[in-house]
C-alpha cells in the first residue's frame, strides 16, 4: 500500500523519496534535489529498497540513488585552456609530470594528459567526483 501510494505521489509531485538514514549521509545530494525544487517524502527503508526495484510499467520513482545517477549524467565536462591558469595553477599544473612519475606511470602512457576542469560533480557525502560527458 504505502509503495503504491509513493508511486502515484511521484506521478503528481516533484518528490524525492528517502531514508531517515540517508538525510544525514547525503547531504549534499539532498540539498542539491531540494535546490532543484525537489519537495523530500521521507520512506522507511523496506519501502526504499521497493521503490528502487524496477516494476513493468511503471515509471521509476525519484529515490535518492536515482535523482544521483540523473544529477551526474547531466555533466559536461568543461576544460580550462592552460592559458587561462593562474600562475599559481599552471606552477600546480606543472607537478603533474612528477606525481604520475611517482604514481609508477607517465604521460602518453596510460596518462594520456593531465587537464584542469572547470567544473565536477560532487557524489552523494559532498565530494568531487568526474561525471561522464
Amino acid at each position: 500500500m504505502a509503495v503504491h501510494a509513493c508511486r502515484v505521489l511521484d506521478r503528481h509531485e516533484r518528490v524525492l523519496f528517502v531514508t531517515v538514514a540517508e538525510l544525514d549521509e547525503a547531504r549534499a545530494s539532498i540539498g542539491r534535489a531540494r535546490d532543484d525544487g525537489y519537495r523530500l517524502v521521507i520512506v522507511p527503508p523496506g519501502v526504499a529498497r521497493m521503490l528502487g526495484r524496477p516494476t513493468t510499467g511503471d515509471q521509476p520513482v525519484t529515490t535518492l540513488s536515482r535523482f544521483e545517477a540523473r544529477y551526474n549524467d547531466s555533466f559536461a565536462y568543461d576544460f580550462v585552456a592552460a592559458a587561462d591558469l593562474t600562475e599559481q595553477e599552471q606552477a600546480v599544473l606543472a607537478l603533474a609530470r612528477s606525481l604520475l612519475r611517482l604514481a609508477g606511470t607517465r604521460l602518453g602512457g596510460r596518462v594520456k594528459a593531465v587537464r584542469v576542469l572547470r567544473t565536477m560533480r560532487l557524489g552523494p557525502a559532498g565530494t568531487t567526483s568526474a561525471g561522464s560527458g
